[in-house]
């Protein structure tokens, strides 16, 4: 018998048994989570890399078995890569269940008009566009530098905080994928623009990811299950989204 049909026959017998023919003692492969976990400490690169793809992997199957099994090993290892390496995929996992926060794309600052209201100048809150990002739902929809967003949805800024933050609380309050209408002054023109918000980039949510695990982590240190379902009674929390805070210009949501 060849050798290729050695290989073949090799290889249908370990299908058969639910694992994989390993290249050596040290790499990745459908076997138990421990032995996943081991392998993070692998003195090979390739292999804790490998290891740690095949933890998310099997994540996508078994979520709580991967959170688990990760979590009580980070709290026994030794290992300062290991523990990184257990943070970092537990951190992805959990982060992956938070909700895809809507995305306008344009930088912004707040820019409050006069307008004629019969035979009255009154003062309008309203947000104008510096930039917009390429690709952005704001650029495919048509927004240009100078508009200056006056209603969401139909409803006018109403002053209780900085039209730019409020644009952009309103923004993130909705899903990738939502659809929002703007009202837009573009010189003398009125314009309604319709669009469909897109995805905030992950690079913008670092921050909002971190604090999920955080809080998933100290539940979990104080006795909470990985998948304990909501309290239907307690009240849904307020985001403050302090990272909001910052001075002019800003980027938008």
């Amino acid at each position: 018998m060849s050798r290729f049909h050695h290989l073949l026959l090799a290889g249908l017998t370990a299908s058969a048994l639910g694992t994989h023919i390993t290249a050596g003692a040290d790499t990745p492969t459908q076997a138990p989570l421990p032995a996943i976990i081991s392998q993070l400490g692998s003195e090979n690169y390739a292999v804790r890399n490998r290891a740690q793809t095949a933890l998310q992997q099997l994540a996508a199957v078994d979520r709580k078995l991967v959170l688990d099994g990760a979590l009580d090993a980070y709290l026994k290892t030794t290992d300062p890569e290991v523990r990184v390496r257990l943070r970092s995929a537990m951190l992805d996992i959990v982060a992956n269940d938070l909700r895809r926060e809507g995305f306008l794309g344009i930088r912004m600052m707040d820019a409050p008009m006069r307008v004629l209201e019969g035979r009255e100048i009154v003062r309008q809150r309203a947000v104008q566009v510096l930039t917009v990002i390429s690709g952005s739902a704001a650029a495919e929809a048509g927004l240009r530098p100078g508009d200056r967003i006056t209603k969401l949805d139909g409803t006018p800024f109403d002053g209780k905080m900085p039209a730019h933050i409020a644009l952009s609380e309103y923004i993130r309050a909705k899903s990738s994928g939502e659809a929002v209408q703007l009202a837009i002054k573009r010189g003398t023109d009125d314009l309604t623009i319709d669009l469909h918000l897109g995805a905030r980039p992950e690079s913008l949510d670092e921050g909002r990811r971190a604090r999920a695990f955080d809080e998933w982590l100290d539940k979990m240190l104080n006795g909470g299950q990985t998948d304990a379902p909501p309290d239907p009674a307690a009240p849904l929390p307020v985001p403050v989204p302090q990272q909001q805070l910052t001075p002019l210009p800003k980027t938008a949501p």
